[in-house]
């Protein structure tokens, strides 16, 4: 009875092995397509929440400044994040994989925004 306890990521199948990842599909995914699908939703994102910020909130007199300085301040952020997240996927090691965990785990976190698609328009 000195059996180990297996993880649930353990029991996961993984059809992607290390010897059989290629640049195409795989890479092109992760490298080229993910990235660009973040730029493209946290350009979107930024635009809505600066006509929120100067036509609802009406702050006109520091939202250029406060613009300005956003995107350098998540940033450095993101960097420290992406860090950590290294680190911790360095570490990790499952018969899942090295990531497949981790993104499992923020499943919760990223789900859906209360109230995101409700609009209300002033008359």
């Amino acid at each position: 009875m000195s059996q180990s306890k297996k993880s649930i990521f353990d029991r996961l199948p993984s059809l992607i092995k290390k010897s059989n990842v290629t640049l195409i599909p795989e890479g092109a995914i992760g490298y080229l397509i993910g990235p660009t699908l973040a730029l493209v939703a946290n350009s979107v994102l930024s635009n809505y929440f600066n006509k929120y910020m100067t036509d609802v909130l009406n702050i006109n007199s520091w939202a250029s400044e406060f613009f300005k300085w956003l995107p350098v301040v998540s940033v450095i952020f993101v960097v420290l994040g992406n860090i950590i997240v290294g680190r911790l996927m360095d570490k990790s090691s499952s018969r899942a994989g090295k990531a497949r965990p981790l993104l499992l785990i923020s499943v919760p976190h990223v789900g859906p925004i209360p109230g995101a698609g409700v609009h209300r328009h002033r008359l």
